[in-house]
């Protein structure tokens, strides 16, 4: 077992550390409290390896647990259908919580702009969901919760963002005429958050919306659009728009970041597959999927042009941005994107056509 997945451990438990054992809420943030900036970035195809041999042979912890995970994941509370799979389980690696260690949002509160909670600050990004009424999610609730299961529109929809990928996603929830609700499982792909569904248990990747392990496994989530803004932007946007409350249940300090410098360093804290370079690992960009490659865009100079065209598949896509939210056309017809740091789609994906000016 190489080093640096016993490094990845370590720095797991961490990042558990805090995202767990939070500071109180009238504490100010020490930089003690913050991740390690120089752990490594971690590199490595674990679909190559071979599955982990017998116990009585190995003496190492992170062994034990990858043995256990071959077994299924009750020992994290999950009743998933391991004999149905698209992975090796192997590749599935423990975040340190169980299932629901980090609480999905299932009966989120909004507030008109007027009475925005303290902790959301005019320059506080979030996703700008909906129409009739627009909502605003801020990321610095997401972070602690990752999951808001919401209804936008007459949809349900599940709002996710994950920390460790900088990615927001909204996916709808139903799937073959059945609603779901999602919840976070305590488990991570690829450096990548993996709901759990409320049906079936089945395991869903974030990053590409598909089924992994269980009962669904292979069924794909259909995209929902969303936009990143700052508060700023949204509320000069929508004066009679919606922000999430901060008031989910749960004790958290929203005001706190628990990730540390996590987004402007170099480090990846758990293993992921080898990916092409061709853009920095953690930058953000826009993704649009479609069928047999996937269009991203670099977000910051997406803002600084405003708009951009780009051949891929076959397909014309055309993007637009309009006061910071997004249009994107393909072939004439609004498609939704998400938003990611470039490792996270490039691990998962072959095809990537990068647009360019």
């Amino acid at each position: 077992m190489s080093g640096a997945w016993i490094i990845g451990g370590i720095v797991a438990l961490a990042i558990i550390a805090l995202v767990f054992f939070p500071p109180p809420v009238s504490q100010e943030p020490r930089e003690s409290d913050l991740p390690p900036d120089s752990v490594d970035s971690f590199s490595g195809d674990s679909s190559s390896e071979s599955p982990p041999p017998d116990l009585k042979e190995e003496n190492s912890d992170l062994d034990i647990k990858i043995h256990e995970q071959e077994l299924g994941f009750a020992h994290l509370g999950l009743k998933t259908n391991t004999a149905i799979k698209d992975i090796p389980l192997n590749q599935l690696l423990s975040g340190g919580p169980g299932k629901d260690g980090i609480p999905a949002v299932r009966k989120p509160k909004f507030l008109p702009l007027s009475e925005k909670p303290d902790s959301v600050k005019l320059d506080t990004l979030g996703l700008v969901v909906g129409k009739n009424p627009v909502k605003f999610y801020p990321y610095n609730i997401l972070v602690w919760h990752e999951i808001v299961d919401d209804t936008v529109d007459g949809i349900p929809v599940a709002v996710t963002f994950c920390p460790l990928c900088g990615s927001g996603i909204v996916f709808e929830r139903t799937v073959n005429n059945q609603e779901l609700e999602f919840g976070v499982s305590g488990l991570l792909h690829e450096s990548n958050l993996v709901m759990y569904d409320d049906k079936t248990e089945s395991l869903w990747s974030q990053a590409s919306g598909k089924a992994i392990v269980g009962d669904f496994t292979g069924t794909q989530l259909k995209l929902f659009p969303s936009s990143l803004i700052t508060f700023e932007q949204f509320s000069q946007n929508h004066s009679d728009g919606l922000v999430l409350s901060d008031e989910t249940g749960h004790f958290r300090n929203y005001e706190f970041y628990p990730y540390g410098s996590y987004e402007r360093n170099a480090s990846i804290y758990f293993p992921i597959s080898d990916f092409d370079n061709s853009l920095p690992a953690k930058e953000i960009v826009f993704a649009i999927p479609l069928e047999n490659a996937v269009a991203l865009f670099p977000f910051e100079k997406l803002k600084t042009q405003k708009q951009a065209s780009l051949e891929a598949d076959g397909k014309q896509i055309e993007l637009t941005l309009n006061n910071g939210e997004i249009t994107t056309l393909v072939d004439g017809e609004e498609k939704p994107g998400y938003y990611s740091m470039y490792f996270s789609v490039a691990v998962s994906n072959d095809n990537l056509v990068i647009w360019d000016l």
